[in-house]
Parts: structure tokens; sequence; C-alpha cells
């Protein structure tokens, strides 16, 4: 007997969802900006992430547990009013917003550059967003399931590629161990920690998990998870390619999936990454879509946002296809949404509980 659905999820699905908005990460260009941060010592900056983001989601999460029958939405506007829960809710929806449109043009350029040279990228950019158009408009159930039938596959892949690049590492390469110095490295951390920013974004999907216990241990499991393999993948970079080489390697993961041999029938590897990237990548967008989308409409107090999820689309390839130059995009997508984006990121949900706990003394 099939039983109804409730349109949410449970902890299997949250889980992929957390580790493949962070994960694919690795195979575009953020590692090339960490590398010239971090240098030879890149791959211990996920730690130092992990370090920065999980005391602030811890309080995120008491103010989510605390607050049950609200969404976060709700729960900004009745604890900072009407006028400073608008102008914070604008601030992360402008970050969802800019972080969806500058990574899915980043795509467009790494799949243009290496795979499609000839065709037009509005065209690669429109086959996209529409493919990820339709995954967000069957729900977040339909995108939970996707992804955790789909991490696997790509979890695979991923494994195979570093498996197969074995012989082409040198462990020498990872010394000095700190590289630029611990100082240096810990403050270029904190200023990037926005990398595992989705994971805030997440937060506004609490309403639609099942329970508070399928939240809790699939964030707090999924970011600890995906901390070790995102390392792991930094430090194969490392001994694959040197630095200071890597940091002038625009997309490490390609170039890795190209240099690697495996037999004859293996022979275009790269060819068999674009196919499991870019369904990796349409997931991604699909979910950032729904966030977004949803963040937009319930901060002007929409009751339904799904027909906005069209409009958001289009909007996304308009702004995005505006710039001629890559590298333009990755500067503005590195200083706007990394660089500045930290700051948003890990002070919310510091304001949020101390105000929480504040109303709530008061009440007594």
């Amino acid at each position: 007997m099939i039983k109804p659905t409730d349109g949410k999820i449970g902890s299997r699905e949250f889980f992929g969802l957390v580790l493949i908005l962070i994960l694919i990460k690795t195979t575009g260009s953020t590692p090339m900006y960490l590398f010239k941060l971090g240098q030879n010592a890149t791959w211990m900056m996920p730690f130092f992430f992990l370090l920065v983001i999980i005391f602030p989601f811890f309080l995120l999460y008491k103010v989510l547990n605390g607050n049950k029958d609200k969404h976060l939405i709700e729960i900004i506007y009745s604890l900072l009013g009407k006028w400073a829960g608008f102008l914070l809710i604008s601030f992360i929806f402008l970050y969802s917003f800019s972080s969806l449109v500058l990574a899915s043009r980043s795509t467009v350029d790494i799949v243009g550059t290496l795979f499609y040279p000839i065709t037009p990228k509005i065209m690669i950019y429109l086959f996209l967003m529409l493919a990820s158009f339709f995954v967000a408009k069957r729900g977040l159930e339909a995108i939970g399931r996707t992804t955790w039938l789909f991490y696997p596959a790509l979890n695979l892949f991923l494994l195979f590629a570093l498996v197969l690049a074995f012989p082409i590492l040198h462990v020498d390469f990872l010394f000095p161990i700190l590289g630029p110095g611990l100082p240096s490295l810990i403050t270029s951390s904190i200023k990037h920690s926005a990398t595992y920013g989705e994971l805030f974004l997440l937060a506004f999907l609490y309403p639609f998990i099942r329970s508070n216990k399928d939240f809790r241990n699939s964030s707090f499991l999924g970011i600890l998870f995906v901390t070790v393999q995102f390392s792991v993948i930094l430090a194969v970079f490392v001994m694959a390619f040197d630095y200071p080489s890597i940091k002038n390697i625009a997309y490490p993961f390609q170039q890795l999936t190209r240099i690697i041999e495996v037999n004859a029938v293996l022979a275009n590897y790269d060819s068999i990454f674009l196919a499991v990237w870019v369904v990796a990548s349409v997931i991604r967008f699909a979910i950032l879509l729904y966030i977004t989308t949803l963040i937009f409409a319930y901060m002007i107090r929409l009751e339904e946002f799904e027909p906005l999820l069209l409009p958001f689309s289009g909007l996304i390839v308009m702004l995005g296809i505006i710039p001629e130059n890559p590298i333009v995009v990755m500067n503005f997508f590195n200083t706007v949404v990394i660089e500045s984006g930290w700051m948003i990121i890990n002070s919310f949900p510091v304001l949020l509980w101390a105000t929480w706990k504040w109303k709530e003394r008061g009440a007594y």
C-alpha cells in the first residue's frame, strides 16, 4: 500500500541536500581562490570553516527549536520587528540570489570553455536554468528524493577519480604543513567561511523537515561529513599539481579528470565527468532556486512562492549573462558573495538568539 506523502523530507533527503550543495563547490572555481590564500595548507581550511560556522549554526538551531510553530522568516519578523526584520531578510535574500546568479554563470563558463566552446553561452544558460526550474517545480520532496538518489553516484564518481589520480600524487607537496602560517590560515578561513553559507540557507526549510531530530542530525552530521570530503579533495589537488602551480588552475577538478588515465574503454573520462557534474549542478541550482524564491515570497508576505520560480529563473539568466569575462564573474563572486557574505551569515544567528533570549527573559 502506497502511503500518502506530506510534502516534507526526512533525514536522508536533508542530509543529501547539505552534502551536494557544498561538496559540488570542489569541482568549480572555489578551490582556485582558496589556494591563493591557504597555499599548500589549503586542505586544512574546511576544518577552520567548520569551527567558524558551527557555533552560529548551533545558535540558529536553538532559535528554530524554540519556535517550532514558526517559519524562520516569521521568527525574524517577530523578534526584530517589521523594518529591522525586513532589512535582515533582504540582506539574506541578496546573498542567496547573488550566489545563485554568479554560481550558475560560473558553471556556464566551465561548460562553455572546456566542453562546448562554439555553443553560445546563452543557450547553455537557458538549458541549465530550465532544467533547474523543472526540478524545483516538482517541490521539495521531489528535490530531496532526487538528491538522495543521485548523491551516491556523485560520491562514487569523485572517489573513482581520486583513486585513479593516486599514481600522480606526491605527499611531499603538502609541506610545509602550515603553508603561509597558522595566523594567516585562520584569518583567511574566517573571511571565507561563507563557503559553507548554504547550510544557513537550508535552515529556511526547517518547517518542511519531518522532525526536529531529522534536521539536527542531518545538518550537523552532514556538515562534518562534507568537511572531511572537502579537505580530502583539496589535499589531492595539492598533491597532484603542487603549489604555486595550483593557484593558476581555474578548474582543478576538470584538469584532474583530463590527465588521469583509465584505459581505452574510459579514455574520455572527462566526458563522463561532464554528465555527472551537470546533473549535480542542476540539482544544486534547483535547491538554491527553491530556497531563494521561498525567502523572497515570504519576505513580502506571499502565501505561495511556486509561481515565482519561472520568473526568477528567467531573471537569473538575464543578470548572469551580462558579464562577458568569466574572470570578472569569479572575482565578483569571491569578493561580494564569499568575502562580504561571511559577516551576514555568521552574525544573524547570534543576533536572533540574543534577541530571543532577551525577549524570553522580559516575558517573565
